[in-house]
């Protein structure tokens, strides 16, 4: 049987372009996952598995669909080969029931791994840049320092509870508290 996977790892992204190639590819059943990110349960992946049978052919649109780590990717083709289920990958017709097939797997394997350290190293030097800069992550706050200066007093001097200075600027506690802290630290 023809099983297809899809997943999608963040909310800008669209499972439907995977789900009609699948489909398009003979693909009797998808299973699918959203918003997945590294360690996170993939209940549609666990799914998968325990409906795959020998003779089995997994389906993804690409390489990374199925995973990322290198280690996770050749440990699954190796588990899947010894119980005669294979993979097929649609956007390099790449077919593990081959001898091939199974090579430029471990490549696009290996490949897929890096692409995600790439990602991993350029966000990282993006914020350690961004610090240089004296910047740090998350949005702009909407209050000034001197609106952050009067919010402080207001909860030092136990003028107001956190309830109303929350309501009062219309922001949560935890940005209150964050806010509070933000204080200690302007001139």
């Amino acid at each position: 049987m023809k099983i297809g996977y899809a997943r999608i790892s963040t909310p800008q992204q669209s499972m439907e372009l995977q789900i009609e190639n699948l489909q398009r590819a003979g693909c009797e059943r998808i299973f699918t996952d959203v918003y997945t990110k590294v360690g996170s349960p993939r209940p549609g992946f666990e799914d998968m598995v325990s409906h795959l049978r020998s003779g089995d052919i997994v389906t993804v649109t690409t390489l990374d669909r199925l995973g990322r780590s290198n280690r996770f990717l050749l440990d699954q083709l190796e588990e899947w080969n010894q119980k005669g289920i294979h993979i097929h990958i649609l956007s390099h017709q790449i077919d593990t029931s081959t001898v091939n097939g199974k090579f430029i797997y471990s490549i696009m394997a290996a490949l897929a791994e890096q692409e995600k350290n790439l990602i991993n190293e350029r966000v990282r030097k993006g914020i350690e840049a961004a610090k240089a800069k004296g910047r740090s992550g998350g949005r702009k706050p909407i209050l000034s320092d001197k609106e952050m200066k009067k919010m402080k007093k207001l909860y030092d001097d136990k003028v107001l509870g956190l309830k109303e200075i929350m309501l009062m600027y219309n922001i949560s506690k935890q940005t209150l508290y964050n806010y509070l802290k933000r204080c200690e630290t302007i001139k």
